[in-house]
């Protein structure tokens, strides 16, 4: 998995051409079994994507990927993993909890609103970072700050007005 392809440079895409189309990596030969998967953000995304190099882009098939709140939900219901409140460690695979996912699906249309203009705002990564910090328990005084710092205040304000009706 070749993941941010578009925001590497011309010459590190350029040396990836003889993994993608040569299938090899020096002397080592790579199976016809293996498929190459790569990710990255459009240029419209201002997330500093560049160009593809025509060789690279010529030979990968492109797909566009459109958020919706059901992909995320359903992501974070794959969490397998249960909380110990009496533990500040969250396990590994950690997601989101029932209270984050049912925020998201009460507020659908603030999973995913880039603001080019913010410096946080919501988007499945953010929201998992905030679902992370509010499963910590943190002081009360601290949750609209650090939720703010993942998806920005308006958002936070929301789900923490939610989270305090919630309980």
């Amino acid at each position: 998995f070749l993941d941010d392809l578009g925001q590497a440079a011309q010459s590190v895409q350029s040396a990836l051409m003889q993994l993608i189309h040569g299938r090899r990596i020096n002397d080592h030969i790579i199976s016809p079994m293996v498929r190459f998967v790569c990710a990255s953000n459009r240029s419209t995304d201002r997330a500093g994507v560049g160009r593809l190099i025509t060789p690279i882009a010529n030979r990968v098939c492109h797909l566009d990927h459109e958020y919706h709140i059901d992909d995320l939900c359903s992501w974070a219901y794959g969490d397998s993993a249960t909380i110990d409140t009496n533990s500040a460690a969250l396990p590994a695979d950690f997601r989101m909890g029932a209270e984050d996912i049912a925020f998201l699906r009460f507020r659908p249309g603030l999973g995913d609103n880039f603001d080019p203009a913010q410096r946080a705002f919501p988007s499945s990564r953010s929201w998992h970072m905030a679902a992370r910090l509010l499963a910590t328990n943190p002081p009360a005084e601290l949750e609209m700050p650090l939720v703010a710092g993942c998806v920005g205040d308006g958002a936070a304000a929301e789900r923490i007005a939610f989270r305090r009706t919630f309980r």
